[in-house]
């Protein structure tokens, strides 16, 4: 049973609280100095979003940034360059690398797996929240080795991720040379066969504005509606000039209507005189003579037109056949044409595009070439590895403060648990509580100034 009044017992008992609190305080002590510090070393890689790359000139992108560092980080913390860093720093003639090897529990691990895991497992490599540097720290007992990892780590990963890009571009570029070849021997032969083409077609180019012949073909074809027009003029008079008494083609020449007109006027005279004279009278006679002439030479003119015209008519459609035969033949040469020079505009389109793909392939190429010989990273140290005066663990400010609050606490279980193993009565309710009795009356019969007793029974 303990009593409640908690400051008389740690004045009764205080020499418990002192001494417990004191021996909690020197354990705390050297617990604290004997704790091995650990101190952390760090370095800073920048990646610089707004640079371009020299090789390429594309920039990287924003939205790419995060997934490209994460990438990174697990790059930086690989096997691969932990196994690099302890070839670098040759940690396996270092002393305390080389006992904690042997000392592992793992018989038969080879020295280079092993230490790799341990480097990684105090190795810590993270990018701040919208940051674009990446912090790579080594925590370790000596600052020294500590800041010495660090930038180990940071060397390497600069030395093996240009490596790997000159790797890379480096198989790129055998890649390419090798594709040059054939596509070099596809435009060789993209280009013969357009050669070929426009030696056997007379061909140049596969523009149609580039040629006459439709030109010519609407002017054979205008100049053939010329001639069935005049062709069919030509029949229309023919066929009015078959009739002797038809005045329609006289009209047309000078000497058919003086004849007609002399016959005209000599029938009037002979109808005159006849019918004055007689059909007997020898003027009568002379002017039907004069007549029967006048009428010979009207007939004789009249046939030397119709022969006229039926020769202009034979002509016209000669003119006709021709001009039509050499319309078809030109319409002819002009589809010919025309498919010759999808045939021809179909060969350039392929040489362009085996042009077009050997140079982009050339391009690359070259390109594949650059980057295999950079000698430049992307990435930019931003700060070396120091090593750290000040240990990250223990923190001693805080632990200073947990072994105080340890050490009171202490002291005061130890006295509660000493008082309730041997309890005391130091109030009246504490006697009340232990005789379970009623107290009657008070009576100290002690002077004040001297010690009251530790107990009372």
């Amino acid at each position: 049973m303990l009593t409640t009044n908690l400051p008389a017992v740690f004045r009764a008992r205080r020499r418990t609280l002192f001494v417990t609190s004191a021996l909690v305080a020197l354990l705390c002590a050297v617990a604290l100095a004997v704790l091995p510090r650990k101190y952390v070393a760090s370095a800073e890689i920048l990646y610089d979003v707004k640079a371009s790359d020299p090789i390429v000139g594309a920039m990287l992108s924003a939205q790419l940034l995060p997934s490209y560092l994460a990438t990174q980080i697990d790059l930086i913390s690989s096997e691969r360059m932990a196994r690099e860093v302890i070839r670098d720093l040759r940690l396996e003639a270092e002393p305390r690398a080389h006992d904690e090897w042997e000392s592992s529990v793992d018989d038969g691990v080879p020295f280079e797996s092993y230490y790799a895991g341990e480097l990684l497992r105090y190795l810590d490599a993270k990018v701040g929240k919208q940051s674009n540097v990446i912090t790579v720290s080594f925590k370790d007992r000596d600052p020294e080795r500590a800041a010495r990892i660090a930038n180990a780590f940071v060397d390497t990963y600069f030395r093996l991720d240009l490596a790997l890009k000159r790797s890379s571009a480096e198989r790129y570029a055998d890649w390419y040379d090798e594709q040059l070849d054939d596509l070099r021997r596809n435009v060789d032969l993209t280009q013969k066969k357009v050669i070929d083409f426009q030696r056997e077609t007379g061909l140049i180019s596969a523009d149609e504005k580039s040629s006459n012949d439709l030109d010519y073909l609407n002017n054979l074809s205008s100049e053939l509606a010329d001639v069935q027009k005049e062709r069919a003029a030509g029949q229309a008079r023919l066929q009015t000039s078959v009739s002797a008494d038809s005045a329609t083609e006289s009209f047309a020449s000078s000497t058919i209507q003086a004849l007609r007109a002399d016959v005209a006027r000599t029938s009037a005279e002979l109808s005159a005189r006849e019918g004055a004279l007689g059909s007997a009278h020898p003027d009568v006679q002379a002017i039907r003579t004069r007549l029967e002439v006048l009428n010979a030479q009207l007939a004789k003119e009249t046939g030397r037109l119709a022969r006229s015209m039926v020769r202009s008519a034979e002509v016209a459609h000669e003119q006709d056949r021709v001009l039509r035969q050499t319309v078809d033949q030109q319409r002819e040469r002009i589809l010919e044409l025309q498919e010759q020079r999808a045939r021809l505009a179909t060969l350039l389109r392929d040489a362009k595009s085996a042009q077009a793909a050997y140079d982009n392939a050339l391009a690359r190429k070259s390109q594949a070439s650059l980057e295999s010989k950079q000698s430049e990273n992307t990435a930019k140290l931003f700060t070396h590895a120091d090593a750290p005066y000040k240990p990250s663990s223990p923190k001693l400010s805080v632990l200073a403060i947990l072994a105080v609050m340890l050490t009171a606490l202490s002291g005061i279980a130890a006295t509660l648990f000493h008082e309730w193993r041997d309890p005391r009565v130091r109030s009246i309710d504490d006697l009340v509580s232990f005789t379970e009795l009623p107290v009657m009356r008070l009576d100290w019969r002690i002077e004040p100034n001297r010690r009251k007793p530790d107990h009372a029974r």
